[in-house]
């Protein structure tokens, strides 16, 4: 996603803001994807995958080869999103324009992916960014499980300006999350609603649009970026 727009900065944060008045008491428990000064969106293209350290070079090779042409994008609506584990909610806003385009450079990771013998993203995606969180209540038995570091990398690819997804934090980290920390069962019901009666027409201003001019991949710690041409 393209930098240095300040005015589609400064209506996220308001956005943002705006999330956490309109959870009422869950407004503590929301937090921003990023600081201010360092607020940056990005759009998934693939679930966070395992690779041996013998395959980061395919992977990295893949990616380069589908970065092609840059195109504009913009936002349709907001949404709530729950992670595959169930331990994060995220408030999110969908694409709408670019969705094809987006499409197109995550169906050209898939090949990779199965040779690799990973899940590809998902069969009917829904491309979207989120800027707020929020951890639910988890089941007893649920982050125990720990990864040995030594046995690989977690990848994630994202149309992004250089982090890894917050919505994936749990599975590259393997942390488990203190059950002292604040949580909810979810988002009160009426929150997505809201956000789109109150928001929609600064949405779909042309301070909504944006260009789509990189692809990240982040392996282990390490973060690659590749300039999509045109």
């Amino acid at each position: 996603m393209s930098k240095g727009n300040g005015l589609f900065t400064s209506m996220f944060l308001s956005l943002s803001n705006g999330a956490r008045t309109s959870a009422n008491s869950f407004a503590k428990l929301l937090r921003l994807q990023r600081k201010a000064k360092n607020f940056e969106l990005h759009i998934s293209l693939s679930r966070p995958v395992f690779v041996r350290g013998h395959q980061r070079e395919e992977i990295k090779r893949c990616v380069r080869q589908i970065a092609q042409s840059n195109s504009p994008a913009s936002f349709s609506s907001f949404s709530v999103f729950t992670n595959d584990e169930k331990t994060r909610s995220f408030l999110a806003v969908d694409i709408g324009g670019g969705f094809k385009e987006l499409k197109i450079l995550s169906g050209g990771l898939t090949p990779t992916l199965q040779t690799l013998r990973q899940k590809a993203y998902y069969s009917d995606p829904r491309f979207h960014a989120s800027f707020a969180w929020a951890l639910l209540d988890l089941p007893s038995a649920a982050g125990s499980q720990k990864l040995s570091k030594k046995d690989g990398d977690f990848v994630v690819l994202s149309e992004a300006a250089g982090t890894v997804c917050d919505e994936d934090i749990d599975i590259v980290t393997s942390v488990s999350l203190s059950t002292n920390f604040p949580r909810i069962p979810r988002f009160p019901d009426s929150l997505a609603t809201t956000l789109n009666d109150r928001y929609k027409a600064t949405l779909y201003s042309k301070s909504g649009i944006f260009d789509v001019r990189q692809v990240n991949v982040k392996i282990g710690k390490e973060i690659f970026s590749w300039t999509l041409r045109g």
